[in-house]
Protein backbone atom coordinates (compact mmCIF):
# COMPACT_ATOMS: atom_id res chain seq x y z
CA UNK A 1 0.00 0.00 0.00
CA UNK A 2 1.23 3.39 -0.87
CA UNK A 3 1.88 6.04 1.79
CA UNK A 4 0.37 8.02 0.39
CA UNK A 5 -3.28 6.23 0.32
CA UNK A 6 -2.72 5.80 4.23
CA UNK A 7 -1.96 9.34 4.51
CA UNK A 8 -5.66 10.03 2.71
CA UNK A 9 -6.94 7.53 4.87
CA UNK A 10 -5.78 9.28 8.04
CA UNK A 11 -6.78 12.64 6.87
CA UNK A 12 -10.29 11.75 5.67
CA UNK A 13 -9.45 12.98 1.70
CA UNK A 14 -10.19 9.24 0.81
CA UNK A 15 -11.90 6.43 2.79
CA UNK A 16 -11.07 2.57 2.30
CA UNK A 17 -13.62 0.22 0.91
CA UNK A 18 -14.88 -2.35 2.94
CA UNK A 19 -12.55 -5.21 1.31
CA UNK A 20 -9.23 -3.23 2.66
CA UNK A 21 -11.00 -2.54 6.09
CA UNK A 22 -10.87 -6.70 6.16
CA UNK A 23 -7.20 -6.86 4.78
CA UNK A 24 -5.87 -4.40 7.54
CA UNK A 25 -7.55 -5.70 10.40
CA UNK A 26 -6.20 -9.36 9.34
CA UNK A 27 -2.37 -7.45 8.82
CA UNK A 28 -2.63 -5.67 12.01
CA UNK A 29 -4.48 -8.99 13.89
CA UNK A 30 -7.08 -6.85 14.80
CA UNK A 31 -10.81 -7.07 14.95
CA UNK A 32 -12.57 -4.75 12.47
CA UNK A 33 -14.12 -3.12 15.15
CA UNK A 34 -10.88 -1.88 16.60
CA UNK A 35 -10.15 0.30 13.10
CA UNK A 36 -13.05 2.47 14.23
CA UNK A 37 -12.86 4.84 17.08
CA UNK A 38 -16.26 4.61 19.75
CA UNK A 39 -19.03 6.76 19.04
CA UNK A 40 -19.61 9.63 21.43
CA UNK A 41 -23.71 8.52 22.31
CA UNK A 42 -24.26 4.56 22.43
CA UNK A 43 -27.75 4.35 23.80
CA UNK A 44 -28.24 1.87 26.27
CA UNK A 45 -29.82 -0.62 23.94
CA UNK A 46 -26.01 -0.86 22.39
CA UNK A 47 -27.51 0.51 19.31
CA UNK A 48 -25.14 3.17 17.61
CA UNK A 49 -27.13 6.33 17.34
CA UNK A 50 -25.01 7.71 13.89
CA UNK A 51 -24.94 4.36 12.26
CA UNK A 52 -28.57 3.96 12.68
CA UNK A 53 -29.31 7.56 11.68
CA UNK A 54 -27.03 7.43 8.41
CA UNK A 55 -29.77 5.22 6.91
CA UNK A 56 -32.60 7.97 8.14
CA UNK A 57 -33.46 11.33 7.02
CA UNK A 58 -31.08 14.14 8.50
CA UNK A 59 -34.71 15.55 9.79
CA UNK A 60 -34.85 12.90 12.72
CA UNK A 61 -35.12 14.51 15.94
CA UNK A 62 -33.31 13.10 19.02
CA UNK A 63 -36.84 12.09 20.55
CA UNK A 64 -37.84 10.43 17.65
CA UNK A 65 -34.86 8.27 17.17
CA UNK A 66 -35.58 7.29 20.87
CA UNK A 67 -38.72 6.07 19.67
CA UNK A 68 -37.26 4.16 16.56
CA UNK A 69 -34.97 2.50 18.80
CA UNK A 70 -38.01 1.89 21.05
CA UNK A 71 -40.22 0.04 17.93
CA UNK A 72 -37.25 -1.87 16.89
CA UNK A 73 -36.98 -3.22 20.64
CA UNK A 74 -40.90 -3.93 20.35
CA UNK A 75 -40.38 -6.05 17.01
CA UNK A 76 -37.52 -7.91 18.03
CA UNK A 77 -39.54 -8.60 21.60
CA UNK A 78 -42.25 -9.84 18.86
CA UNK A 79 -39.70 -12.24 17.37
CA UNK A 80 -39.02 -14.20 20.54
Amino acid sequence: MAHNTISFYESGTNEPEQDMLFKLAKAFEISINDLFPPTKKSDKRGYKSELLAAHIDDDVTEDQMDDILKYIDFIKSQNK
